[in-house]
């Protein structure tokens, strides 16, 4: 009897360690699409100053959209 108890157990453990560790992962997804979620608004609201790649490319497109509107 003991024996059918120790298994049903391990069964038990095999069914919710995964179930534990993909909510686990759910949430640190959870946390990273926030944080790009937060990076998406800072950018879309020109607040550029921690991106200077999207900086340079406003400003690029800036300096391009007075030179083609001149024509």
């Amino acid at each position: 009897m003991l024996e059918l108890h120790n298994l049903s157990n391990v069964q038990n453990y095999v069914f919710l360690l995964p179930i534990c560790w993909g909510i686990y992962e759910f949430r640190k997804f959870r946390y990273e699409i926030n944080g790009i979620h937060k990076k998406i608004d800072d950018i879309s609201n020109n607040h550029l100053e921690e991106y200077p790649f999207f900086d340079n490319l406003k400003t690029l497109v800036d300096k391009v959209n007075k030179i083609v509107n001149l024509s």
